[in-house]
């Protein structure tokens, strides 16, 4: 009794005191700058919070805040990527501030999949890319900003303006769709090009399962989540962000000139002379008289890639408006992007608009939205502009002397080789694309640790596709009037509504759990029209309904699909020492049967601090240690909405008696029992952090099984149904190791940052039920087989070039093969060359993706450069699909590669580079061998950038917080020895033989103005 007694005087007299402190302590206004020390520019959104009290502001757009508190108070500073800073005022009231970068990360928070997470609590495999890498590469694309920063991402972007780039994380797990989830702000958008990259705010990249399984249906091909910027600030803020600047080819193609061609295409007539008069045939004319011969003496002629690429300008231009104030916070963006296209008659143009607001009520109720608006507009040129370049004689002008269109007056009824130029005219090609998308949310707070999230997604696009080819002659070529039309809307809309509980019990165990649901709505309808109009109508009257009535068509379906999802995570952490987590996911589908549309996606994942061990103490310069492990499985349903399901397809031949019959026949037969592809991945991981996290590092090893892949396998007629069917067949495995290492250091108010990241991976097929198939040039370039990675090249093998007939008389060969072709090697020993001596000639995924950055800054005055590469790969280079092989042999009338020059035209010439010839290929080169499998490897200066930020006392006056300038560029270096336009492209294009919009090197000015 007494003893509580005690307890309650001691209590009184501690309130009293406390109390007394309070009225005694003087109240002061506090007010300052904050700045960057590295470079001096004014950071905005810096939290300050008067210290055990809640209390606080955010610095404004200036940088500047203002605050009132104790006299004796202790400031707290705090700001993403940066060092926490405590300062006590001793009565001071004008306080300015410098902080540092933070080079301890462990702190630094991540979005992950429904939620936050510092990273020392993350136990899979999640990488980040935040703002302050985003400013110092200004990404013209969104693939831009991540290409080569995070190990196990591989980027192949695309060269023309507007088309999407290809993402792949961790390689190819599967023979269907490979591609990532993509998420905005929570929304699913599929497509980049829909968001302008300076209104990304951070881009988180989860590549394991047990990071992605929270998301279960179609994160089996990982996972990005991108945050764009909200409403922050203590008042309004203004930023606005500028680029201007141009864009050439990477490369050009060297090809013959005029005189070359002549003599060449003269050559390889007599070649085939040669063998017509060994057959009893008579002979064929030169292409070009000797009188045409001594015209072109000397002469370049046209060379089409000059008439066709040129220097495209761009510019981009964007607008940030936030507010904050009490309760609500308010954000709204705009951007406009034009950019031409290094050929004629391609370009893009993007208008981008973001409104966002987020309201809180009594500190338990958020509501809030994320409205989103794009307009996109692309001319693609078509195939025209790209192939058809190098298909053009160098004889033939741009223009004959009367001003119309050049022609091939050799080959003048040769529609497939029309003049690209011409092209440009005749030819309007436009895609426009109207999306609105974006959430609406509701977040309540039970009590503290308790909430209650519901968010409802949407995304509308309107995508239309408008091919316009007027009426023309060139040459022989008579081109009726033609347009194609394609419509597309697409609606998606889905539903989050989940709970999370976050608790610290004991002050040494936290427990985070979330639990929810998923309904998703996908719902798709096209309509595609062609016609072609009558002679009489004029050149530019595109509408269909000018079109001839007799031969318009006119098709279109919608498809629509349906996913309902539950699932549950629990996450545990012992003292920020000891980590456990798991995840259940169940979804359903409506690509499947309702017998087979379940299914259960667990993954579990736990990692150990080491450095927070006391037996660790002694490792002074260990600031972390950390080991990581994770298993989980994930489900891809990426088929088709109805492929459980039997097909019938219209125009399908009938006999009956003695004629055919149009009609209706079953081109894919159902199967129901068709299910889930699964992918079940394995994560180890460590996490390494020295001298104060000044230099980190962070290994991973994974290896990734796709198992039961939906595959299409050929049915024979005799069932009573052409076609295919799906099934669940198959095993693929990715391995792989990754390496990402991190050094920051100030020296002498000079800040050094160095990164770089290199992952290895091995892709193999291990199961295909016995069968194999291959795909590509001829229909067997590429292979899908066992013991094979996806999507191998294979071809024949070829050992140099016949130099004389006793050469050939002595080895396996063509029927036909002549001294001056290619050796085939006869792979399985029968004596012959056949279709059985086809065999592996490379892979065409690389063994390892590598990234490299380097960052400097000094005062106000920035660089930074960054290089990128892959290694391993070979890239099937043969221009043989429009024509001819661009190579070796003239099959008509094009142009071939200057490489054709070190033809073999004599014993001993040539051991490389085989004969020309005249229309035909007796000695079979053109078929597809290593002699048209090309290294793919290559290493490029990816970005570089010099910036300055101008001192804060210039431009104060002038109500400017932040001012800085740059000038930066992009692939502006390769080292390759792909002889193609450019090897990234190239990579993940391969099936198009070369002929590839070639990638661009960019020069930029900009600025970054905040108000």
């Amino acid at each position: 009794m007494m003893m509580k007694k005690h307890i309650l005087i001691f209590k009184t007299l501690l309130f009293l005191l406390l109390g007394c402190q309070a009225v005694w302590a003087q109240k002061i206004t506090v007010s300052g700058t904050i700045t960057y020390r590295a470079t001096q520019e004014n950071l905005i959104g810096v939290t300050i919070i008067e210290k055990n009290t809640p209390n606080g502001a955010i610095s404004d757009a200036t940088g500047h805040f203002k605050l009132n508190v104790a006299s004796d108070a202790t400031l707290v500073f705090s700001y993403t990527g940066m060092q926490t800073q405590e300062v006590q005022l001793g009565g001071r009231t004008e306080l300015n501030v410098e902080l540092d970068d933070n080079n301890n990360t462990l702190n630094q928070v991540v979005v992950v999949g429904y939620g936050t997470a510092q990273k020392r609590d993350i136990s899979g495999a999640v990488s980040s890319v935040g703002v302050d890498r985003l400013e110092k590469r200004n990404p013209r694309t969104i693939e831009e900003a991540f290409q080569g920063e995070v190990s196990g991402v591989q980027v192949t972007n695309a060269g023309r303006p507007g088309d999407q780039a290809t993402v792949r994380i961790r390689g190819y797990g599967t023979i269907n769709n490979n591609s990532p989830l993509i998420l905005v702000d929570n929304v699913e958008i599929g497509r980049f090009f829909t968001v302008d990259p300076n209104d990304i705010e951070s881009i988180t990249v989860l590549k394991d399962a047990a990071s992605a399984a929270i998301y279960g249906n179609r994160a089996a091909n990982g996972v990005i989540l991108i945050t764009t910027k909200k409403g922050k600030g203590e008042r309004q803020s203004l930023s606005y962000n500028s680029w201007f600047g141009w864009q050439q080819s990477t490369s050009k193609i060297k090809m013959l000139d005029a005189d070359q061609y002549v003599h060449l295409i003269n050559e390889a007539v007599d070649n085939a002379n040669a063998d017509r008069l060994a057959s009893g045939q008579t002979a064929l004319a030169h292409i070009y008289n000797d009188a045409e011969v001594a015209k072109w003496q000397g002469q370049k002629g046209t060379y089409w890639q000059d008439k066709l690429l040129r220097t495209g300008m761009m510019q981009n231009h964007y607008l940030n408006l936030s507010t904050a104030r009490e309760s609500s916070k308010y954000g709204f963006s705009i951007g406009y992007t034009k950019q031409e296209g290094i050929y004629i008659g391609t370009d893009f143009k993007r208008l981008y608009g973001k409104f966002s607001a987020e309201h809180t009520f009594r500190k338990k109720l958020k509501l809030g939205h994320n409205i989103n608006l794009s307009y996109t507009r692309q001319n693609t040129g078509g195939d025209y502009y790209v192939s058809r370049v190098f298909m053009m004689a160098p004889t033939v002008p741009v223009k004959f002397e009367d001003g119309t269109y050049g022609y091939d007056v050799k080959d003048p009824g040769n529609g497939d080789k029309k003049n690209p130029v011409a092209m440009v005219d005749y030819i309007d090609w436009v895609n426009t694309n109207n999306q609105a998308y974006g959430n609406i949310y509701a977040e309540y707070e039970f009590f503290p640790g308790l909430t209650y999230t519901s968010r409802f997604n949407f995304d509308r696009r309107i995508e239309e596709k408008n091919y316009f080819e007027r009426e023309y002659q060139l040459g022989n070529v008579n081109q009726t009037g033609f347009t194609d039309v394609a419509d597309f809307k697409d609606r998606t809309w889905n539903t989050d509504n989940f709970l999370t509980f976050k608790h610290i019990f004991n002050e040494k165990h936290t427990l985070n759990a979330t639990l929810g649901t998923y309904a998703f709505h996908h719902f798709n309808n096209y309509l595609l029209a062609k016609g072609f109009f009558p002679t009489d109508v004029t050149d530019y009257v595109s509408t269909l309904d000018a079109t001839s009535t007799n031969n318009r068509q006119i098709n279109g379906a919608p498809t629509e699909y349906k996913i309902l999802s539950f699932f549950g995570r629990a996450e545990y952490n012992y003292n920020s020492k000891y980590y456990l987590s798991a995840t259940i996911r169940r979804d359903g589908t409506s690509r499947f049967s309702p017998q087979k549309r379940w299914g259960n996606f667990p993954s579990v994942g736990a990692s150990w601090r080491i450095s927070a061990e006391p037996f660790m103490e002694r490792f002074h310069n260990l600031s972390d240690l950390k080991l990581r492990s994770s298993w989980g499985q994930l489900g891809n349903s990426a088929i088709g909405d109805y492929d459980w399901q039997s097909r019938v397809t219209f125009n399908q031949n009938y006999v009956f008696g003695n004629s055919v019959n149009n009609g209706a026949a079953p081109t894919a037969l159902a199967n129901r029992n068709i299910t889930w592809e699964t992918t079940t991945q394995t994560n180890m991981g460590l996490d390494i952090g020295l001298f104060k996290d000044n230099l980190t590092f962070k290994i991973d090893y994974y290896r990734k099984d796709t198992r039961n892949m939906l595959l299409y396998v050929p049915q024979p007629g005799t069932i009573g149904a052409a076609g295919s069917q799906r099934q669940n067949i198959g095993k693929v495995r990715n391995t792989g190791w990754e390496f990402e290492a991190k050094y920051n250091k100030d020296i002498r108010k000079v800040f050094l940052s160095i990164g770089g990241n290199i992952a290895f991976l091995q892709n193999k097929v291990l199961d295909l039920g016995g069968t194999s198939f291959t795909t590509g040039r001829d229909g067997y370039s590429h292979i899908y087989k066992e013991g094979y990675g996806l999507r191998s090249l294979w071809g024949y093998k070829t050992s140099g070039i016949y130099q004389n007939k006793a050469q050939i008389e002595s080895t396996p060969h063509w029927p036909n093969a002549g001294p001056g072709d290619l050796i085939f090697q006869d792979i399985n020993h029968d004596g012959i060359i056949n279709s059985d001596d086809r065999t592996y000639l490379g892979k065409s995924i690389p063994s390892f993706t590598y990234g490299a950055n380097v960052n400097l800054s000094w005062k106000g005055l920035d660089i930074s450069m960054f290089f990128q590469g892959i290694f391993g790969n070979k890239i099937l280079y043969a221009p043989a699909n429009f024509g001819g092989p661009g190579l070796s042999n003239f099959l008509y009338f094009e142009n071939l590669q200057a490489s054709a020059l070190n033809r073999w035209h004599g014993a001993g010439t040539s051991n490389t580079q085989p004969r020309l010839y005249w229309r035909s290929d007796p000695g079979n080169n053109n078929a597809n061998s290593n002699f048209f499998v090309k290294d793919g490897s290559y290493l490029r200066l990816k970005n570089l950038q010099i910036g300055y930020t101008l001192p804060k006392e210039w431009v104060k006056k002038a109500g400017v917080g932040n001012f800085r300038v740059y000038v930066g560029g992009t692939n502006l270096w390769t080292k390759t020895k792909y002889p193609g336009f450019d090897p990234e492209i190239a990579m993940e294009t391969s099936d198009t033989y070369g002929w590839d919009y070639p990638m661009a090197k960019t020069v930029i000015f900009g600025m970054n103005l905040d108000f």
